[in-house]
């Protein structure tokens, strides 16, 4: 049959139908047929089709489809994808992460961003973080914390990352 003759039969047949059918029809072909089925449909289509193929259709679904579909995606998936979301969805695709990815992300952020997430990382994660900032940064981020804060974080450090946040106050009051 040609393609109008398939998609008419396609709407006829039931879901184990329509899958067959799928698996036979070129990109474009199924790329329409996606656009027709309900959300469970796309969610066992997006599982066989490629990289490319999955970030287009990632465009195309809401916010709770593009989080169910972040979850099954490789590092390098996830981190075009998080370019193309806003800051809320940014946040709560960080949490999800692994270490790697997360310090990836941070340094694409910028200041605001890399503070707020700077908050929710644990030791090993701020030290790190910590490492790669300038001394103007690092002594931003002091700046920005209450007294609390401050000490907690200073808490949070060991001796190491201790002498090089007083050297680098000393250097940046000098």
């Amino acid at each position: 049959m040609n393609r109008s003759g398939r998609f008419q039969l396609f709407l006829y047949m039931n879901r184990f139908g329509r899958f067959l059918l799928f698996l036979f029809m070129n990109r474009f072909g199924r790329f329409l047929l996606f656009l027709f089925m309900n959300r469970f449909g796309r969610f066992l289509l997006f599982l066989f089709m490629n990289r490319y193929g999955r970030f287009l259709l990632f465009l195309f679904m809401n916010r709770s489809g593009r989080f169910l579909l972040f979850l099954f995606m490789n590092g390098s998936g996830r981190f075009l994808l998080f370019l193309f979301m806003n800051r809320s969805g940014r946040f709560l695709l960080f949490l999800f992460m692994n270490r790697s990815g997360r310090f990836q992300l941070f340094l694409f952020m910028n200041r605001f961003g890399r503070f707020l997430l700077f908050l929710f990382m644990n030791r090993f994660g701020r030290f790190l973080l910590f490492l790669f900032m300038n001394r103007f940064g690092r002594f931003l981020l002091f700046l920005f914390m209450n007294r609390s804060r401050s000490f907690l974080l200073f808490l949070f450090m060991n001796c190491f990352c201790l002498l090089i946040v007083l050297e680098d106050f000393n250097c940046f009051c000098l």
